[in-house]
């Protein structure tokens, strides 16, 4: 089969110099032959690109995204699957086969209906393979959950536009955008504009765990069903975070997940703020049964002993009555010079420069990481230490502060409550546990006759 062309944009923060490209997450330099450095060049161009390892490499560490695609939609075999407890919040579209978790009383004109809340999980395996028994052809299986509004797209099928991606065999997930209701004006209404749940921003790419965008949500997405057979469809046992667990085990699995950022839908905020909250604190307790299945992918800080220092000299410039200044910023001076002076060294023909501006770049988002990391997930840990120290009290306090909105605090708080009592249901603070990498640029293989890969963080 022809490999098929589409059009990419390359991450405005990539570093281009010569022959090589160093970006996305985890940071990778990928060292071009002159092919590699004509398909860089054709993407910078705006010009359509071929598949190949190079542009997999390229999509898998977000350098490159696709940009939307407007060429004729291949027709598939496709069913709708909605689960919902009670009424659907917002019409269904025709033929959507409704799974009634459970209902009391039960949903009028549901196609399935479970005798007992099993969970969404539960409900979605129920739907699709419902569907495959009377109808095994299916393709594809759109899942959209009962409080997630589509009226606001341009297409009375708003899925249509995600199918070109299904033309790569590889492909087994495909999810829009799942953004906070644009009108309303109750407080969990602007709470979810402020700190929106399942957002995941304006940018695509490919979706895999520790990666630029690390899950997609399952309040609505695309699956092919022989991905979903292939893995057995959800995780009953997971009440939340079954999306999470979903798309990564589809990348054990090899297939690739994509976020298409061009098409939107609207999802319901909880209509009172104990419920905005319980949501949120329901999320964090899915982070410990996370851990027991994928280990370090859920670590709420990822950094190099590069980021601790930084870290550990923010931390002792807090510690004294009067914060000191000189010193700390002494340490992040060198540390960021010396983690320079490493980069450009171990990279020939990386300017200091350059070197200096990816460093810098990484230790600024591990330092924001780790007090975004305080909000949501340590803060339970800290709070025997806020009695007695002053470090931790004025780390707790600019981790807040960093937040930005008082929303967006709230939603952090209680997805840090949440985190702690799923550790302590599961005896396992795993999820709680940062991880500490080389902070080094390590060979991985890839295809050299268009790159030679390097991947690492040096922040």
């Amino acid at each position: 089969m022809t490999p098929l062309s589409r059009r990419y944009v390359l991450d405005p923060m990539a570093v281009l110099v010569d022959d090589l490209l160093i970006g996305g997450t985890p940071l990778t330099l990928l060292r071009l032959t002159d092919a590699g450095r004509d398909t860089v060049e054709q993407i910078r161009s705006g010009e359509p690109v071929s598949q190949g390892r190079l542009l997999e490499r390229l999509l898998a560490t977000g350098i490159a995204t696709p940009l939307p695609d407007d060429r004729p939609i291949t027709p598939r075999s496709t069913a709708i699957v909605t689960p919902t407890f009670g009424p659907p919040r917002y019409p269904t579209a025709p033929g959507t086969v409704v799974v009634d978790d459970g209902s009391t009383p039960p949903v009028d004109g549901a196609t399935v209906r479970n005798e007992r809340n099993l969970g969404p999980a539960a409900a979605r395996n129920r739907g699709w393979r419902a569907v495959l028994d009377e109808r095994p052809d299916t393709e594809l299986f759109v899942f959209l959950d009962a409080d997630v509004d589509t009226r606001m797209s341009r297409n009375t099928e708003w899925w249509e536009p995600l199918l070109a991606h299904f033309d790569d065999r590889s492909v087994g997930l495909v999810a829009p955008r799942v953004r906070a209701p644009a009108a309303g004006s109750t407080i969990t209404d602007r709470a979810e504009r402020a700190a929106p749940a399942l957002d995941l921003g304006p940018d695509g790419g490919r979706v895999a765990p520790n990666a630029r965008i690390t899950y997609a949500p399952s309040a609505a997405m695309v699956v092919r069903a022989s991905a979903l057979l292939d893995i057995g469809g959800f995780d009953e046992t997971l009440r939340t975070g079954e999306d999470v667990d979903l798309v990564w085990r589809l990348h054990q699995q090899g297939w690739v997940c994509v976020y298409e950022p061009s098409v939107t839908v609207e999802h319901a905020a909880r209509p009172s703020l104990a419920g905005w909250l319980a949501q949120r604190l329901s999320y964090g307790r899915s982070a410990a049964a996370l851990a027991t299945r994928h280990g370090a992918a859920v670590a709420p800080w990822r950094t190099s002993p590069w980021g601790v220092a930084v870290v550990g000299a923010l931390s002792f410039a807090l510690a004294r009555r009067r914060p000191r200044v000189l010193l700390p910023a002494l340490i992040t001076a060198t540390t960021t010079i010396v983690a320079t002076l490493s980069l450009a060294r171990r990279i020939d023909g990386l300017p200091r420069s350059n070197a200096g501006r990816i460093v810098g770049r990484g230790l600024l988002r591990s330092t924001a990481a780790a007090l975004s990391a305080i909000r949501r997930c340590w803060w339970p840990l800290l709070l025997p230490a806020l009695a007695i120290s002053r470090t931790a009290r004025r780390l707790t306090v600019m981790a807040m502060l960093c937040a930005g909105h008082p929303a967006r605090l709230a939603a952090d708080l209680a997805y840090g409550a949440g985190t702690a009592l799923g550790a302590i249901e599961h005896r396992s603070a795993r999820a709680m546990l940062p991880v500490l990498s080389a902070g080094r640029l390590a060979p991985r293989p890839t295809d050299t006759r268009l790159a030679t890969d390097h991947s690492g963080t040096p922040g």
